[in-house]
């Protein structure tokens, strides 16, 4: 099976990444950015054993040491490197079992959307999360999306999901870093719908293209639009990655 936008892949050297693209062709290489590596005095810790979370610069820094030839764009890992593909879809049903507030929004969803489109990715899909990591919940398909962001909007009307405060938009605009203005920035998200709270934690939930329409958009047109959406800005040395 392909690789899909927001999979993690885990390589022979037990490094992790985020995938950034979908795969569309029988290519021998998957564009990820590196997110995750062993390391004894790291501090996430899962099944795994103990890991060092990599910010872009650092990740690109660890690459061009060890793996030069990963670097492009961004970072292309050759499938023969791959030793598994983590699945959101197939990972959510296990966390639920375990983290309660993960459970409660899934089981709200899952009464709308066929339970197997939905997925979390992030901390949680590696199991590299800590205390105080938020939730990325992922949706299949965009008819689907829209279905749940609008179940969402609907439950903040009740007790358990609350729509985010000034100070929870502070601490997202501080980790994202955006070119926009504070203002700007929440103004741009609030329209998406996509964010709640659930005790403490915030969560997003985010759009993948399902298998089918994976298959109706041409792959000519899908790379050409990639590429526009990957810009080199001087002032920060870095390229910017941005959600597609």
């Amino acid at each position: 099976m392909k690789a899909r936008i927001r999979d993690f892949l885990v390589t022979k050297q037990d490094w992790i990444f985020s995938v950034v693209s979908y795969e569309l062709l029988d290519e021998g290489a998957v564009k990820s950015l590196i997110r995750y590596v062993p390391d004894e005095r790291g501090e996430r810790v899962s099944e795994r054993g103990r890991y060092r979370k990599l910010d872009f610069h650092e990740g690109y820094k660890f690459l061009m040491q060890h793996r030069p030839e990963y670097v492009k764009e961004v970072h292309v890992v050759p499938k023969c490197d791959i030793k598994a593909i983590l699945r959101p879809e197939v990972r959510l049903p296990v966390i639920a079992e375990r983290e309660e507030e993960i459970r409660t929004i899934y089981d709200l969803l899952r009464e709308h959307v066929p339970k197997d489109i939905i997925g979390i990715t992030g901390s949680f899909l590696c199991g590299l999360n800590g205390e105080g990591s938020d939730y990325d919940f992922i949706v299949y398909g965009r008819q689907n999306f829209n279905t749940v962001r609008a179940v969402i909007e609907k439950a903040k009307e009740g007790a358990f999901i609350n729509d985010i405060n000034e100070a929870m938009w502070r601490r997202i605009y501080a980790k994202r870093k955006p070119e926009l203005s504070y203002e700007e920035f929440v103004t741009h998200e609030q329209r998406k719908c996509n964010r709640g709270v659930i005790g403490n934690t915030y969560f997003d939930l985010l759009y993948v293209r399902d298998r089918t329409e994976m298959d109706l958009f041409d792959h000519r047109i899908y790379v050409q639009g990639a590429k526009k959406r990957l810009c080199y800005d001087n002032r920060r040395s870095e390229i910017c990655v941005f959600r597609l």
